[in-house]
């Protein structure tokens, strides 16, 4: 982010952030009295706690996060707020920049890959509160903003961590209906535009211009909040959007209390990640390292093709996944809004994955390592308006993540993310039975394709076939091989397992002798090697399948079976 886009949107969203807190801190002191709930849940019993009801004071931090310059929390801080309660009502609201005190601490390196961004031309510019949430599970990023802020505030003492993306302010506009602004009607549509261009449309030698920008702004907000004020029963609706974004992960609420961090992670409000180390992850995660307010015109398509397959009976499962990932940047070239795209993305899976092939060669800076419980894999992202680029990564996965033939997947959304889509097709052989209440199953398929609108967790139940083999497929190839193809993979076979004979149906003055000398197969695909057989032109040969087992021991059934097969070969 450059200084002067920088100083356009605190300006921006400063203002948003201050008309976000009020209408949060208005609508929670409401719920003590009248009673709300969000959803199925009855949120009174946890206000107390939350609003210190009775007899104490409770302060959160909480951060406005740009999503349009997404984050791996959620977006780019570019403002914060200290909001304070005290014997259950909203007491006092401290705003203040991110671009002010927050910086004033001594050097601290920042840690890959933000030193790529904060170091260039030589300057070793330190790392800070505004990119402190850098952990893809809130959780985390709530911690560090905390530590990081107290740096500079050490005397600081929060009970919880509050981010709310841009996204909300767009959603609230949508549900009371926008406000009118010097004659100009900003609504959910045409909000970003307007005030990006209001901002920028200016002289920036000229105080006027300057102070003008700044009222303009003023005007808005100030308009907004008129416009609840007035209309008290719009507090509803704001709650509702409120609840809306919880869902979705455009709020995301981190507490120190135990019981209120349980029911926010219950809830799916708290932007957590499930630790689960005997279930498949699939998170994709990115960050837009300087590449103005770009995300909101990249689209990202998430492809995920896992295959489930089993040797034999006695074998532990195989997992074979290929994730292919493609990122289409939309529209064209509007500084200060959209331009060079430099991004820096993070696929993770589960720990124990094997890396087998992808794309690293034509992306940047590729790596993998471990993280706690996970595996990552990331690199580097440029793309100018109107590229697509698409590259893929296989992978094994551990065989632990199957038990009991159950198999999990759980798919965290990135918060602020809202233009990614997912597909995932899981394959297991072909007579296995499928059943979940969380995918679309066919026949042995697992099936699902969306857009998440939070954390998502996906179960799987599978039976073994107990069908018998059989055969799909035959054909005489030439008068010395035979071959034969199964449903299914069958256990190794030899020659006793077959005999042919001469049917005589079509020649019958020529009866073969066909000998069975070789067998070789792959797969359900079988191979006989034989000799004694003539040309003779549309003859039927009897082929008798005896003690043909498929990889689970179901036995083809009837056994012996017959099959029949037709020579149509050229003549030498």
């Amino acid at each position: 982010m450059t200084r002067r886009t920088g100083k356009i949107l605190k300006l921006l969203l400063k203002a948003c952030l201050f008309v976000l807190l009020v209408v949060l801190g208005i609508g929670i002191s409401l719920l003590l009295w009248f009673g709300y709930e969000i959803g199925d849940y009855n949120i009174i019993p946890e206000y107390a706690k939350i609003s210190g009801f009775p007899g104490e004071e409770k302060t959160y931090l909480v951060v406005f996060q740009n999503n349009n310059e997404i984050r791996p929390a959620g977006g780019f801080i570019t403002a914060y707020g200290l909001m304070k309660f005290n014997h259950g009502l909203f007491q006092d609201l401290q705003i203040n920049n991110v671009y002010g005190t927050t910086d004033q601490h001594s050097y601290i390196e920042p840690p890959y890959p933000l030193n790529t961004m904060l170091d260039k031309d030589g300057q070793k510019l330190s790392y800070s509160f505004r990119d402190a949430n850098f952990a893809p599970d809130f959780r985390y990023s709530a911690k560090n903003l905390e530590k990081m802020l107290k740096l500079t505030q050490k005397d600081l003492q929060v009970d919880g961590v509050i981010a709310i993306n841009y996204s909300f302010l767009e959603d609230l506009l949508g549900k009371i209906g926008g406000v009118d602004v010097d004659r100009t009607k900003l609504d959910k549509n045409s909000l970003f535009s307007t005030l990006e261009y209001s901002v920028n449309d200016i002289d920036r030698h000229s105080l006027t211009d300057l102070a003008n920008r700044k009222d303009i702004l003023k005007d808005f907000s100030k308009e907004l909040i008129k416009k609840i004020v007035l209309h008290p029963l719009m507090i509803g609706d704001v709650l509702k959007v409120a609840h809306q974004s919880l869902d979705k992960k455009d709020i995301q609420i981190y507490f120190k209390d135990e019981s209120l961090e349980k029911m926010a992670i219950t809830r799916g409000w708290s932007g957590s990640w499930e630790e689960k180390t005997n279930s498949d992850l699939l998170a994709l995660n990115t960050a837009n390292l300087g590449g103005l307010k770009a995300d909101r015109y990249i689209s990202k398509n998430i492809s995920y093709d896992l295959h489930i397959d089993k040797k034999s009976q006695k074998d532990d499962y195989k997992l074979s996944a290929t994730t292919k990932i493609t990122l289409k940047y939309f529209g064209t070239e509007n500084i200060p809004v959209s331009g060079d795209y430099n991004g820096f993305l993070r696929l993770y899976v589960p720990e124990g994955a094997n890396l087998t092939s992808s794309d690293k060669n034509s992306i940047e800076d590729f790596s993998e390592h471990d993280e706690g419980y996970l595996h990552v894999y990331e690199c580097f992202i440029k793309m100018k308006p109107g590229e697509e680029k698409s590259f893929s990564y296989t992978y094994y996965l551990p065989s632990s993540l199957i038990k009991d033939d159950k198999y999990s997947l759980f798919i965290p959304k990135q918060s602020g993310a809202v233009n990614d889509s997912y597909t995932v097709v899981i394959t297991l052989p072909n007579d296995y039975s499928l059943s979940s209440d969380t995918f679309q199953t066919k026949e042995n398929f697992a099936l699902y394709n969306g857009r998440p609108d939070n954390n998502m967790s996906f179960n799987l139940s599978f039976k073994k076939g107990d069908r018998p083999p059989y055969a799909i497929y035959q054909n005489i190839d030439s008068l010395s091989k035979i071959k034969i193809t199964f449903n299914k993979d069958v256990s190794p076979l030899e020659d006793s397992n077959f005999q042919i004979e001469d049917s005589n149906e079509k020649v019958p003055g020529s009866t073969d002798t066909i000998k069975i000398l070789d067998v070789q197969q792959t797969g359900p695909n079988v191979w006989l090697n034989v000799g004694g057989m003539t040309y003779q032109n549309e003859e039927r040969y009897n082929i008798l399948l005896k003690g043909v087992k498929d990889l689970d021991g179901n036995t083809i059934n009837p056994d012996p079976r017959k099959i029949t097969v037709v020579q149509r070969v050229p003549q030498n």
